[in-house]
């Protein structure tokens, strides 16, 4: 697998650690950054209950550091080439890791989903969200304050999946 793997290493476990350093994330966990959309299927098929995606970070870290979610191994998508925006046909096509930041600096977003760079364009919270959060974290992430959601389905998107089981 075209992945880093970093194991169990101690980003986690007991929430003292050595010389009583508290750790930040209380859970022990597995980290893997593939860097393909095959190589993170084939991640995620090996325990697809007991993994989470890592996008952006802005949804994940914050349930990771309250003990909200216990995840036995963290797949990180940064370098899994999910970010692309893109003219296709009719459609533009905007993946799973693309920001806040890159919806409002697309012109093809601009263009063909004005609705998409305007909700993009009023996020608050700084360069920090709009440079890190992402559209598929909080599309499934579907959390009642967040704009994505909504924007996606006034604009009657699709999305498309990928499993392991295709």
């Amino acid at each position: 697998i075209g992945a880093d793997l970093i194991g169990d290493v101690a980003i986690g476990g007991d929430p003292i650690g050595p010389a009583g350093r508290q750790f930040m994330i209380p859970t022990r966990f597995a980290y893997a950054a593939p860097s393909s959309l095959d190589d993170t299927v084939e991640l995620l098929a090996r325990d697809p209950a007991g993994s989470c995606l890592l996008g952006g970070g802005t949804w994940v870290v914050p349930d990771l550091n309250g003990g909200v979610v216990r995840p036995r191994q963290v797949i990180d998508l940064r370098h899994a080439g999910l970010g692309e925006i893109r003219v296709e046909g009719e459609s533009v096509l905007v993946g799973s890791m693309a920001t806040y930041g890159q919806l409002v600096a697309s012109s093809a977003v601009t263009e063909h989903a004005p609705l998409l760079a305007l909700m993009a364009a009023g996020i608050t919270g700084g360069a920090q969200i709009t440079g890190q959060g992402t559209v598929g974290g909080s599309a499934v992430a579907a959390r009642p304050q967040s704009d994505i959601p909504a924007t996606l389905v006034a604009l009657r998107a699709h999305a498309i999946l990928d499993g392991a089981e295709g």
